[in-house]
């Protein structure tokens, strides 16, 4: 089902480009740090957007590079924990047994 939605999400964005190309074939001057000259605004309009794209992919992967290491945290403390209670329940048991 993801993978249907995927395709139907990329076969959209495909289908939007394309008629932004059709609506806005009109060339602007464009001054950036590095690159000058003129571009069809679709163009200028596709990069912004691919841009703006790959610096929010970049935060989220950030925070979930974080989250994953805080859960690893976490499960190894969990982890210490349960060991250490395993270890005083079977104490309890042999001074139960001792105590019998």
């Amino acid at each position: 089902m993801l993978k249907l939605f995927s395709i139907f999400m990329a076969a959209l964005f495909v289908l939007l480009g394309v008629i932004l190309g059709l609506l806005n074939p009109h060339e602007v001057y464009f001054d950036g740090y590095l690159i000058q000259g003129n571009f069809p605004l679709s163009i200028l309009m596709a990069a912004s957007f691919i841009l703006g794209m790959l610096g929010v992919s970049g935060v989220f992967s950030a925070q979930l590079i974080k989250l994953k290491w805080q859960l690893s945290k976490r499960q190894k403390q969990l982890d210490r924990l349960n060991a250490q209670l395993a270890k005083m329940k079977t104490e309890q048991l042999m001074l139960q047994n001792k105590t019998k």
